[in-house]
């Protein structure tokens, strides 16, 4: 399993990230459960070695969508701020436009 680890480890290392995206995520014992029941209900061939590896594979895939999760509502909080910022500055923008209309309106009254 170690060897296998270290396989796809090499997969982050080649993109430039690293391996501690998946170590800082805690698996517990539900989550060993349903990579567990994952494996029994994808593979025919049962074995201890390859229910090892699916093991080791399925950790990985579920730290990913954990940390892709994360950093998803990360991006989506920035950007709730982000976009509040903008709906204000087109708040005030509207409110000025309507201002000058309102004066452009009173100055055609005039005239008229």
């Amino acid at each position: 399993m170690k060897r296998f680890s270290n396989g796809l480890a090499y997969l982050f290392d080649t993109e430039g990230l690293t391996s501690s995206i998946i170590e800082d995520q805690v698996m517990s014992e539900k989550d060993i459960e349903e990579i567990i029941a994952a494996y029994y209900v994808s593979s025919i061939d049962r074995t201890e070695t390859e229910g090892a590896k699916f093991l080791a594979a399925g950790h990985i895939v579920k730290s990913l969508l954990r940390a892709y999760g994360q950093l998803k509502q990360q991006y989506f909080k920035a950007n709730n701020e982000t976009l509040y910022l903008e709906i204000d500055t087109c708040q005030q923008e509207a409110k000025e436009a309507r201002l000058e209309l309102k004066k452009q309106e009173w100055v055609i009254n005039q005239k008229n």
